[in-house]
């Protein structure tokens, strides 16, 4: 199979597509350089392409023709699906949705232009055509440890910072609240005022005991439970508190390794896009 990823999330894109590698298929992953303000493509940059600002729209429409299936993730959606389907109405189109913003731009138009809609576990209550896809976490690229102690890493204000026109509601009080109840040795950290890099993540976070996580209310409120940071946090020995929920976690959800959510992926690829 001939896939090309549109856009990044997270590291989403760029886990598929290295475990789709994996798994026999031809993968390109083609990204905005200015939105990439973590690194994603710094980890996973096999088969990248990397665009400016003025030539992305040029470059995703020059290469969609080389490709069978065009997963377009997040925002990126609504820019693109519909005018791909026009110049390649037989190109095999997905959409994959990770929050209020993509969801919300999911009109009648857009559904009649892809030929698959994914969205995050949460999230398929929202439109009928949405398949939940569950959020791939490359354990390769982590390492397990003991964590026992009591110093704790918070967030404050994750690289997305909207639901619509409304910003996240921050917890940084409920944060402290919760190290304060627990005797946590807390950390705030405001990744768009001082961005850790998602190469170094994987050593940073064994700085700490415990990730507390936090989803906005709006993924809270779907179901959304754990984020891609919390779940390396999860995988690499630290205890995970989730503030809305006010709930622990300490055991990683093996079904989200990245080489079963892919498996899952292909199953639907095939079934639903009628690709062998």
């Amino acid at each position: 199979m001939n896939i090309l990823h549109v856009h990044e999330i997270a590291g989403v894109a760029g886990i598929l597509a290295k475990y789709q590698r994996k798994a026999g298929h031809n993968v390109t992953n083609i990204i905005k350089e200015s939105l990439d303000t973590l690194g994603f493509s710094d980890v996973y940059n096999e088969d990248l392409i990397r665009c400016d600002n003025h030539k992305f729209r040029d470059m995703v429409i020059s290469y969609t023709k080389q490709y069978d299936v065009i997963h377009i993730h997040g925002q990126m959606v609504g820019y693109f699906a519909r005018k791909l389907k026009m110049v390649y109405p037989d190109k095999k189109l997905v959409a994959h949705y990770y929050g209020y913003n993509d969801t919300a731009a999911h009109t009648s138009e857009i559904d009649k232009a892809v030929d698959l809609a994914l969205c995050i576990r949460g999230l398929e209550n929202i439109h009928p055509s949405f398949i939940p896809l569950d959020l791939p976490v490359n354990i390769e690229r982590l390492s397990y440890r003991k964590h026992s102690g009591y110093k704790a890493l918070y967030f404050s204000n994750k690289y997305v910072t909207y639901e619509g026109n409304k910003p996240y509601r921050d917890l940084t009080d409920e944060a402290m609240f919760a190290a304060e109840i627990f005797g946590l040795d807390l950390n705030v950290v405001d990744r768009r005022k001082n961005p850790i890099p998602f190469k170094d993540l994987p050593e940073y976070i064994h700085n700490y005991d415990v990730f507390l996580e936090y989803r906005g209310d709006w993924l809270h409120k779907q179901g959304v439970v754990l984020g891609m940071a919390a779940l390396e946090a999860l995988y690499s020995g630290l205890r995970v508190f989730h503030l809305e929920q006010g709930v622990w976690f300490d055991r990683f959800p093996y079904s989200q390794r990245a080489e079963f959510v892919v498996d899952m992926l292909d199953n639907i690829y095939r079934s639903e896009l009628k690709i062998k």
